[in-house]
């Protein structure tokens, strides 16, 4: 069986989320296809008109990355590496802690490190199993993204 893993790419454009919204979904994606804040925002409301008020769901983040030009393919938690340094894509993660449960947030998984778009902290950990600690998450799911072939 062959690993799925998605290329990353040579330059990440760091996408900060808005800091009043619920939008980690748009920073991510926005990440993960080399886009503009606005530019994902325009799309991911097509798909999610109140993704500014309830954030998006896992099938609307599919579509939102296929129609900026990309295939995807969701890895469940037990086939996600995270300590190898090619594995990228969209991280879902959720809250672990009493009181937060069904809390879900995504992050931007490149090359085996996560980046952070939250305003508040706006951060890169190198090691992925350190920031789950740190922020009390577990891994959800993971969405590998690869360009659509003409």
């Amino acid at each position: 069986m062959s690993k799925l893993l998605a290329a990353p790419p040579d330059v990440i454009r760091w996408v900060s989320r808005s800091g009043d919204h619920g939008d980690c979904a748009i920073a991510a994606i926005a990440m993960a296809c080399g886009m503009t804040y606005e530019a994902t925002l325009q799309v991911c409301s097509i798909v999610a008109p109140t993704v500014l008020v309830d954030g998006m769901r896992w099938q609307e983040i599919r579509s939102a990355c296929q129609r900026l030009g990309h295939d995807v393919k969701t890895l469940h938690f037990e086939r996600i590496r995270l300590d190898d340094d090619e594995t990228t894509g969209i991280l879902e993660v959720e809250q672990t802690q009493k009181g937060a449960q069904g809390y879900r947030h995504v992050v931007y998984l490149w090359a085996g490190r996560i980046i952070e778009p939250k305003v508040d902290r706006q951060e890169l950990w190198e090691d992925p199993e350190q920031f789950l600690n740190h922020y009390g998450y577990r891994v959800g799911r993971l969405l590998v993204l690869t360009p659509k072939e003409d």
